[in-house]
């Protein structure tokens, strides 16, 4: 669902530490400083440009964003972070790679935003390592398989299942995890 940053129904109130209430960069005809507030979320008042569908999007999304910050929004695993951090950097290397290919030339803002995804990336990685996050979701998952082991064994025997059965059970089980594990990676 796409969230309006109208100052409407609070949200600038909301935000107002992550986003910050903030007067119009735009300037007059005159020269001057625009006195108009900004669109929340943009640094441009609707006469300066926030009326436009792009203005409008972008501030739209940082102040979904900064919601979620307050809210702590939806929690997601740290591998799934990571592969949007390396998504990000992969798309501005494509990017850079398109423009070499045309002949064109990077400017230092390509450059420099290539570099900050890279190194965004790398800092969120080293963090996910550090913190051990892998290790503790693949002992959480060993202690779940190990549940799960346990209750397939007494379902097996409560049913009274022959031994052979029961190994040929297991068997086709772990086929099938093997089959799912290699189809969802």
């Amino acid at each position: 669902m796409a969230y309006r940053a109208d100052l409407v129904d609070g949200r600038r109130e909301r935000v107002a530490d992550l986003i910050p209430p903030r007067k119009c960069s735009g300037r007059t005809t005159k020269g001057l400083p625009c006195k108009n507030s900004a669109y929340v979320g943009a640094v441009v008042c609707r006469k300066h440009g926030a009326g436009a569908p792009q203005v409008k999007a972008a501030a739209d999304r940082r102040v979904v964003m900064a919601e979620m910050l307050v809210d702590g929004g939806p929690r997601r695993p740290a591998w799934e972070i990571l592969l949007d951090v390396m998504h990000a950097a992969d798309v501005l290397m494509k990017v850079a790679r398109e423009k070499v290919a045309l002949g064109e030339t990077l400017t230092v803002a390509d450059m420099e935003a290539f570099t900050a995804a890279l190194e965004r990336a790398q800092r969120f990685a080293k963090t996910v390592l550090d913190a051990g996050v892998d290790e503790r979701q693949t002992r959480v998952a060993e202690a779940l398989t190990a549940r799960l082991t346990g209750f397939v064994d007494r379902a097996m025997a409560s049913v009274g299942l022959p031994s052979a059965v029961q190994g040929r059970l297991r068997k086709a089980i772990a086929a099938e995890v093997v089959a799912d594990r290699a189809n969802t990676h």
